[in-house]
């Protein structure tokens, strides 16, 4: 099993910041890593792997065209 998840450190505890499913008393493997110290491009595969930016999929987000704007 692989869970994914932001915490924080407080008073020697990692404290998850969203509610995870696990079970209790259960070992488990943890690796640390500073999300300040992640690399751009580590950022950016996260972001393209995440569900962040989902809402731009809506029809609703879908409000430029091909007309907007001035070529670059």
């Amino acid at each position: 099993m692989v869970k994914k998840f932001t915490a924080i450190y407080e008073k020697g505890i990692l404290r998850p910041t969203e509610k995870i499913s696990l079970p209790e008393h259960q070992k488990m493997q943890v690796t640390v890593s500073d999300l300040e110290d992640i690399p751009s491009e580590g950022l950016l595969k996260a972001a393209e792997q995440g569900s962040g930016f989902e809402f731009l999929n809506q029809a609703g987000e879908d409000i430029y065209s091909l007309k907007d704007g001035e070529a670059v």
